[in-house]
């Protein structure tokens, strides 16, 4: 799964097995934009926009060390039945 912010990729994320949620690292959308995902298939790229990015309630990005950077991406649609999914 690519993360893309303005249509530009800006990272990776594993999609979740409900088809819905994308788990990625909370740097990725730590900047306002609209978000979306690509999935790229056998059959051609198929996006996906991005409702809500909810980083980790512990994330500080001006923290060091780094810790707690996660982020839940909830998709505007299901994910296609072919991309792959992953539990957690």
């Amino acid at each position: 799964v690519q993360v893309l912010r303005d249509g530009s990729p800006i990272g990776s994320g594993a999609l979740l097995l409900g088809g819905r949620h994308v788990l990625t690292a909370a740097h990725v959308v730590d900047d306002p934009g609209t978000y979306t995902v690509a999935f790229d298939l056998p059959t051609g790229r198929v996006t996906r926009s991005v409702l809500v990015a909810t980083p980790h309630p512990g994330w500080r990005p001006s923290v060091s060390p780094v810790a707690n950077d996660l982020a839940v991406l909830a998709l505007g649609s299901a994910a296609p039945a072919a991309a792959p999914r992953y539990d957690i």
